[in-house]
This record gives structure tokens, sequence and C-alpha cells, in this order.
């Protein structure tokens, strides 16, 4: 197991450093990396979703699939239901 500033060696086929070469990874930097991430991600999503209408996002490819509908109460509706014993 890694602690904090000790060397690890980066998995073969990973884009940094140079392959197989260790590095000192920072806790910090680590979670800002990541953090990063998923505002890129989140922020790509968004910009997918902007603009489209409610038929467009309600889209499903075939009648009654399986996905997420707005539900009696206006929450999610998942299309199952657990038998309750």
């Amino acid at each position: 197991m890694s602690g904090l500033g000790e060397r690890v060696r980066l998995p073969v086929g990973h884009v940094g450093p140079a392959v197989g070469e260790t590095v000192a990874v920072g806790v910090s930097a680590l979670r800002d990396e990541l953090a990063g991430l998923s505002d890129y991600a989140w922020q790509r999503l968004l910009d997918r979703f902007e603009g489209l209408t409610d038929e467009e996002y309600l889209w499903e490819p075939v009648p009654g699939c399986w996905t997420v509908r707005p539900g009696p109460e206006g929450g999610p509706d998942l299309g199952f239901h657990l038998a309750r014993a």
C-alpha cells in the first residue's frame, strides 16, 4: 500500500511522465486532478443536455424500454417495482 510521498510505478500505457517511470504522487495534486476531471465530465454532460426538448430528452429506442421516466408525483419512475414481502 502506498503511503504519502511514496514512489509508485505507473502502469504500462499510462499517459504521463514516461512508461514505467516512478514519480512521487502528492495527495493534494491527485485530489486536484480528480476534481478537475470530475468538473470536466460534468460540464460535458451539461453541454449535451443544453437545448434538448422534452421529447429528445425522454426519447426511447423502443417503446417501453427500461429507463427513468417522470413519475406520477414528479419523482423518478425507474420502470420496475420490487415485490413487497
